[in-house]
């Protein structure tokens, strides 16, 4: 999701100009071992990535703002599936039994 918003902010700042995959695997990366720390609090993920958005991907105050609220306006629904998708998995797995 954080990959996702990020490449919608930097395509709105840039006017439809994409990043390079090379601009955006090394932060994709990155984003992988930040998030082995980010706490398990509603919007710990994004502000864990914070330092990365602006120093790899140069988002200046308003951008990481824009993160942040897009961000926070979607984890519940990642949440709402992780939850639903997780009892699906153990419906499964008491009927396999």
């Amino acid at each position: 999701t954080i990959v996702t918003c990020a490449m919608a902010v930097v395509t709105m700042q840039n006017g439809l100009d994409m990043p390079s995959l090379l601009t955006v695997l090394p932060f994709i990366f990155m984003l992988g071992v930040v998030m082995l720390a980010a706490p398990g609090v509603p919007g710990g993920a994004v502000m864990s990535a914070v330092g990365l958005l602006g120093s790899m991907l140069g988002f200046g105050d308003a951008a990481i703002a824009l993160m942040i609220a897009l961000y926070m306006a979607q984890d519940s629904f990642g949440t709402a599936c992780n939850v639903t998708g997780d009892g699906a998995i153990a419906v499964l797995v008491d009927k396999a039994e």
